[in-house]
């Protein structure tokens, strides 16, 4: 299951603790990313290096799952008056007039006590065996939270940045397999525009950045226009009122748009539901995860 919610993807993967925490992170996260050039670097930095959790197979089992275990779930969830809202499996989906061609359709994975969904799902699979179903109802405090009026949120529709990034000298070469020259211009895989090295002082690369007039970008809010004026690059959000948009904390809906802000419903579309789920528990342990490991050992220990 991804973040997406086209119909109401449960969202599963998104913790509790994150939705809570979202809302009041939303002028920071807009001010530090809404032109995602800022972070090209370590995007390719990632992608060079792989991410940490990045699973393989193997053919481990244990009776029943518990903390630290990576779990597959099939799903399928429904309010209380029997209505599916979202469900796991492909064939269901189809039946059900949910389906949602930009998703997949499989199990979902996830380590129990890393919080990576809802606390009614993870607390139900605890002591669960390979191919056994329950069926689970959840409040609201065990799901997606309480609707709260703290959640709308408005954000200004323009943000800038400067057109010259700051970047370590060995993180630029790293990531883009290029010597730092003062001059050099690089057009990356994935970038829109190309950049120029402009300076280098000690161990920072001085980048800049020049994206074309009109240039669009997806940012967390939606895709966002370009406009570079001096030294400034300028990002207008483009979202209009009545959108959802899809973010990296599920969606959210635009309640009203002005030239100048957005205002944004940060609440989950299931807050304030009680809601119930149908699990079949797929496998234990077939897949392992990094951060598994590291629960397991005690090398790790969730918030």
């Amino acid at each position: 299951m991804t973040h997406k919610k086209n119909k109401p993807d449960a969202e599963t993967k998104t913790s509790t603790h994150e939705k809570k925490e979202s809302s009041t992170k939303i002028l920071t996260i807009l001010v530090i990313a809404s032109l995602v050039i800022v972070v090209f670097l370590a995007v390719k930095l990632q992608e060079k290096e792989g991410s940490p959790a990045t699973t393989t197979t193997y053919a481990g089992q244990t009776a029943a799952a518990k903390e630290g275990d990576v779990v597959e779930i099939h799903y399928t969830g429904r309010y209380l008056n029997g209505t599916i809202f979202d469900t796991s499996r492909m064939e269901d989906a189809r039946k059900l007039d949910l389906y949602n061609p930009n998703r997949d359709y499989q199990p979902i994975i996830f380590t129990i006590g890393l919080q990576e969904v809802v606390a009614g799902v993870e607390e139900s699979v605890v002591g669960m065996k390979v191919g056994e179903k329950k069926t689970v109802t959840i409040p609201p405090e065990k799901g997606y939270g309480s609707w709260s009026p703290e959640n709308i949120e408005e954000i200004p529709r323009v943000q800038n940045t400067s057109r010259v990034e700051e970047v370590p000298v060995d993180m630029f070469e790293a990531s883009t397999g290029e010597t730092a020259v003062v001059g050099k211009t690089i057009m990356l895989e994935n970038m829109l525009w190309p950049i120029k090295i402009v300076n280098i002082i000690n161990d920072t690369v001085y980048v800049e950045h020049s994206p074309e007039n009109g240039t669009v970008v997806p940012t967390l809010f939606g895709d966002s226009t370009l406009t570079v004026i001096g030294d400034r690059i300028y990002a207008r959000l483009d979202a209009e009122k009545g959108d959802e948009l899809v973010t990296p904390y599920g969606n959210v809906k635009v309640l009203d748009a002005t030239d100048d802000t957005l205002t944004i419903d940060m609440n989950h579309e299931l807050a304030g539901q009680t809601i119930v789920f149908d699990i079949e528990l797929v496998s234990i342990n077939k897949v392992e995860d990094q951060f598994a490991i590291q629960l397991q050992t005690g090398e790790y220990i969730p918030p």
